[in-house]
Formats: C-alpha cells, structure tokens, sequence
C-alpha cells in the first residue's frame, strides 16, 4: 500500500502546485498560482513552507496530531489536507486529501482523483511504528506462533494500537478559509449554495406534486363520480411527493447546521480579534449578550429565510393557481392585501422587537455585573439596597413584551383571515353551479396561499427577531474583517539574527493617545532592549508603563513614532511572530487562568497536547519559582484543573503561574513584566526574579518605585 501511495502523493519540491490543486478542488480559490519552494529549502522545513503560503494566502492552516489509535476514524475528516508521507531511504512527500466521503480521496501530482481505505491509509502512515514492531521480531513471533499471513496484519496492528495506542501521528495540516474571509467565500466552501438550491428546487417539485395530487381528488370529489384510473394517479402523486420532501428536509438540515458552524465561527473569531480595551469599554454583560444574541441568529435567520423563501414560492404557485380558477381577480386581490397586511405587521414587530431587546439586554448586562461585583456588595453595600431599581426595569420589560406577543399574535392570524376571506370570495361562484375541476383548483389555490401565508407569517417573524440580533452582534462580525498583520512570507521564515551588537527590540519617538483623549498617554518615548539587558522601568501610577508594555508587546499600535524587532516593523514581521519573539506578561488583573489543567494554562504559547519533554521543562520552571509545594497537593499535580471550576490558587500562585507561562515560551527573545512580582513575598520575589534574569535572554521589567 505504500508504494501505491507513494505513487500519487506529491514530492516536497512541488507543494505550491498541490496546494493549488487542493485550493481548486476544495473550494479554496485563494489558493491558485503559488509558487514550489526553493528546492534548497531543507526537508523538514517543507511542511512549514506549506503553512505559512496557505497563511501568505488569506486561507487558515491548522497543524493537528492524533495519537495512533484515533488515527483512522481522524483521517475522514481532515480534507482538504496535507498529509506527511515518511517512506524509507526517500525524501518526506505529501498526500493531498480532499473531503472524503467513505474512501479517502486525493488528488495525484498529474491532477487525477484516487480513492484508498481509510484503514490502509493509516497503516502506512504509522508504518514508523510498524516497522519499530518488526525490529523487535514480532512478526517472526507470530508466524511461530502459527497465524496465517493474511491474519498477521490484523493482528500486528491490534498490538500496535494496544501498546503504542497513545502514540503521536502527524503532524496533517488541514486548509480552511479564514474566519475573516468574505461570508461569500465561507458561504462557498460549505456548500451553502449547492444546498439551498437543492432545497428550492426539490420544495418547488414536491408542491407541484402535491397540487396535481389536490387537483386529482378534487375533480373526482367535486364531479360526483370516481374512476379508478384517478384514484391510482392520485396516489402516485402523493407517494412521488414523499421522497422529495424527506430530500428536502434533509439538505434543509444540513444547510442549517453548516450555516450555524459557520456563524459560530464568525463570531468568535470576531470575539477574539476584538480591540484590548473594548471589553473593559462595553462591559462583560454585553458582551454576553451579544454571544447570546448570536445564538439567536443562527436559530432564527437560518430558519426564517429558509422559511421566508419557500413561503415566497408557495405564494407564487398560489397566484398562478387561482389565476386559473374561479372570480380570480377577486381572489387575487385578496390575497394581495393580506400580503401588505402582513408586512404592515412584521414592520410593527420589529419596531416592537427592537425595544424589547434592548430593554432584556439592559437587564441581562445588569445582571452580570452584579454578579461580578457580588463580593464587593456583599462586603460595602447596604443589603437594603441590592435590588434598587428592579421592580422598574421588570415592569417595564412586562410592558414591552405584552405589545411584542399582542403583535406576534395578530400576525399569526393573518393565514386564517385569508382562508375565510378566499371562502367568501368563491361562495358566488360555487353556489353558481361553476365547474367542478375549476372550483377544485381554487380551492387547492386558496389552501395553498393560506399556508404560504402561515409560513410568510413564521418566517418573517424569525427574520425580525434576528434582524434585531444582528444590530447586537454586528460589531462582532465588523472585529472579524480586521486582519492582523500577517508579514511577508519570506521574513516569518527566517530564523531570528543571532547578531548579540544589534538591538533585538528598538523603539524610537513612541506616541500613544487613547480613542477619545486629547493628552497621549505616551509622547517621544525612545527605548533600544539588546541580548542581555536588564531594564526596570519605574514610574508613578498613570504614568503611561503599562501603555508602554503593550505597545512594544504588539498589543498596541503606536500612534506615531517606529518600534522595530530585529531590524522588522509589525508589518513585516507579523503580529503573530512579533508575539512569539516578545512575550508580554499583563498586569494581573489583565491575565486569566482558564478553567483547564495548569499544564495546558502554562503551556498556550507551545503546542498541544504537550510532549513529555514539554511536561518535563514545566515542571522545572514550577520548581523554580517555587511552585513545588502546591504541585504536591494537587493530586493530578501539572494535570489538576484549576481556574473558576478547578483548583482554587491563591493570589501569588497566579501571578507565578502568569511567570511560567511566559518562561515556557521557548521562541521569546524579550520578556515584558508589567508588575509581575507585586503579589509576591520578598523570599518568592527573590527566588522568582532570580529564575526570570536566569532564563530571559533580555529582561524589560514594569514597576513602582
């Protein structure tokens, strides 16, 4: 099976053409017309070379492992994706997967599609271990032991997973568009369209069928006679409607949960790219609001526009019916007025909507800022003052939601009206003696428009609740059009400069001012931070330091003046390599631990899941500032939660756990502490400050005088 692989997978000095073919493939179209790399480009590098062209090119590369025994159910799932192919005495080359539905598909280097077992595929991919096994003799064992040949295999991979079933695979890089591409483009590469007009188009058969089926029983009905030969026609027109709508349905769901990941993922790239201070700005509750509003969307949009768009079409196919059948210029024009009276109606409820949501959002914000500040109230505040204003803002919120149901409810009943009003409308006609196959398709007509109109009703109802969302959640969606700078592809490539003369970090005439202050926070700052410094950097409170710290962390974008790393500006070098190189340590109640294991809080800047050698160096640097005692009270030591929902640490043990994860970024070339060892005791502070000056190559620390 390796050799077969071998044969459709591409060599490492031709990764920018299957990129492109997986971009034209996979519905990525960003990425078309990249280069190979440089055949000087080292083996190993290759596979990074592929992430950082597939990032150069707006697309989002992710690097994932999983362990052995993962490996085959994991494999479906990765396309599109380069896959690493280690064959013995060659050179790494690359398997191109495309999103698989059963078999694993590829594309081959000459722009065909291959499908393999996802179970082979595995095999060969962890052959490493494999052949590790048969080092050992296992093999040899077995056929002693008196196991077929056809039965080894099995066997050999069920002790391989038994024994080396945590073993790592990979790494596979897997291609996405990236969050803050056009929602056209993410729309595109879900499929969104292909199955919206798989919905529209198997609605549309499946209400023709169902209106031939109406027209069959009720001219047999209507005629006083029934003939056999329609009763069979009829039933054929029910059944042949069933399998349009299970189809219906079906793409309708699918449509629904790929539209919903993809709002998901729209607003929390949104959420994280947000500015530093905006949550401080606009407060925890409203951001919550916000994440709850987004919820709203996806429910309510995807569904009312489904909804609304079929209800249109129903509402067409009802016109052209009653067109076609008695007093239509009557009927007609009813149905027309209850069209406007509905939209009258959805109008009022959106203004109704609009009111009523920021009224609960008001409520909701006040809620969890008491709730944050509950041990603040409870130590200050008069108790008889805790629910000041409630009863207001909850008779108010009753008010307003009485004039949203009212209007909710009138609209519902905007279907009902047309049934009695198309009823009226033909009586004249049917009490005439009219023909029976002509007062059948109007009928049919007006049962038709009354659940087009139930449906129009629904669906736009949905549509204004997530219109109203949308006014909450849009500056979320506005975060996630802001990219970061991402830097030339080339320089993120190089290693950084091992010239100890040259500054490492350098900043020259640095401004700052704050959105909506007229003084700067920081004017004609100059700062150069070389291998080996050792900084303390004091000052009054309000003075600007912690300004500072973030700006040359990159967390901040100087308003005026040049700040270099390396000789490269931010827009070279990137936001994320910036990062990577200086490590910025906020103030403490700026940082967070995460409701997870120490060993994943003090590891985020590293990969995860973490190597034993990665473990092993955490546990020194705990050591080191002192941490030792409460890793022997954990009883999971570096795998104990902590955080909200896990092991309670102390003040001073988080501002040491803040340390360590500074300390275990290994790609840091200077370290920023703004007020890292405030909340710490003198003999801590000593033995903390001496691990940092130990391990920090240059050292740039933010204190009181």
């Amino acid at each position: 099976m390796s050799e077969a692989l071998r044969k459709i997978a591409w060599p490492g000095t031709r990764l920018g053409e299957a990129l492109s073919a997986l971009g034209k493939a996979g519905k990525l179209d960003a990425l078309q017309g990249l280069d190979n790399p440089s055949p000087e480009l080292p083996t190993q590098a290759r596979f990074h070379w592929a992430s950082e062209a597939a990032t150069s090119m707006g697309v989002e590369p992710e690097e994932l492992r999983c362990s052995l025994r993962e490996l085959e159910t994991t494999l479906p799932l990765l396309g599109p994706a380069l896959v690493p192919l280690s064959l013995p005495g060659e050179e790494t080359r690359f398997l191109a997967i495309l999103e698989s539905r059963g078999k694993l598909t590829f594309i081959g280097p000459d722009g065909t599609l291959h499908r393999r077992p996802s179970a082979s595929v595995a095999h060969a991919l962890s052959a490493p271990i494999y052949r590790a096994l048969a080092q050992r003799g296992v093999p040899s064992m077995l056929e002693a032991a008196g196991i077929p040949e056809p039965r080894q295999h099995q066997v050999l991979q069920t002790l391989a997973k038994g024994r080396h079933g945590e073993a790592s695979v990979g790494p596979f890089l897997t291609l996405r568009p990236h969050p803050a591409s056009s929602l056209s483009v993410l729309s595109k590469h879900a499929g969104l369209p292909r199955l919206g007009a798989l919905v529209l188009a198997t609605h549309v058969l499946s209400t023709l069928a169902a209106l031939f089926a109406w027209y069959l029983i009720g001219r047999g009905a209507l005629s006083g006679r029934w003939e056999t030969g329609w009763l069979v026609a009829w039933s054929l027109a029910l059944l042949s409607a069933v399998p349009l709508t299970v189809t219906a349905n079906h793409a309708q769901g699918k449509f629904a949960v790929r539209a919903g990941r993809l709002m998901k993922q729209r607003v929390l790239h949104g959420l994280l790219n947000l500015p530093p201070d905006a949550t401080r700005e606009d407060g925890t509750g409203k951001h919550l609001s916000r994440i709850l509003e987004s919820s709203a969307i996806e429910a309510l949009f995807i569904g009312g526009s489904l909804a609304s768009v079929l209800s249109v079409v129903d509402m067409v196919t009802a016109a052209m019916v009653l067109s076609m059948g008695v007093a239509s210029q009557v009927v007609l024009a009813a149905l027309v007025v209850y069209v406007g009276l509905a939209a009258a109606l959805t109008r009022r409820l959106y203004v109704r909507r609009q009111t009523w949501t920021r009224q609960r959002l008001a409520m909701t914000h006040d809620l969890v800022e008491r709730m944050v500040g509950h041990r603040t109230r409870l130590a200050q505040q008069d108790p008889s003052r805790w629910h000041d204003d409630e009863d207001a803002m909850l008779e108010s919120y009753f008010e307003k939601s009485q004039d949203l149901d009212a209007t909710s409810v009138q609209l519902s009943l905007v279907s009902r009206g047309w049934l009695v009003l198309g009823a009226l409308a033909v009586a004249p006609a049917f009490i005439a003696g009219a023909d029976a196959a002509t007062m059948g398709v109007t009928i049919g007509g007006i049962l038709l428009g009354s659940q087009a109109l139930a449906a129009l009703s629904g669906g736009l109802g949905q549509l204004t609740a997530a219109a109203v969302a949308w006014e909450q959640v849009k500056p979320l969606m506005d975060a996630a059009n802001v990219e970061s700078p991402k830097g030339e592809l080339e320089l993120r490539l190089d290693a950084a400069p091992t010239d100890s003369t040259r500054p490492i970090l350098s900043a020259s005439e640095l401004s700052y001012r704050y959105e909506g202050q007229d003084r700067s926070a920081l004017k004609a700052c100059t700062l150069a931070v070389s291998h080996g410094d050792r900084i303390l950097i004091e000052g009054p409170s309000g003075s600007g330091k912690s300004t500072l710290a973030m700006v040359l962390g990159g967390l901040r974008e100087a308003s005026s003046g040049l700040l270099l790393v390396d000789g490269l500006d931010l827009n070279s070098l990137g936001s994320d390599e910036w990062r990577r190189r200086v490590v910025t340590v906020p103030q403490f109640h700026q940082n967070h631990v995460f409701s997870g294991t120490l060993a994943f809080n003090a590891l985020m800047g590293r990969e995860w899941p973490p190597s034993n050698e990665d473990l092993a160096e955490l546990h020194e640097i705990c050591m080191e500032l002192g941490l030792g005692p409460v890793l022997e009270r954990m009883p999971a030591q570096l795998h104990q939660t902590v955080g909200e929902q896990g092991w309670q640490l102390s003040h001073g043990e988080r501002s040491r756990l803040f340390l360590a994860r500074a300390l275990a970024m290994k790609t840091a070339r200077v370290w920023i502490l703004d007020e890292s060892f405030a909340a710490l005791d003198p003999i801590t502070l000593d033995r903390c400050v001496r691990a940092v000056v130990r391990r920090a190559p240059a050292l740039v620390v933010i204190a009181h005088p």
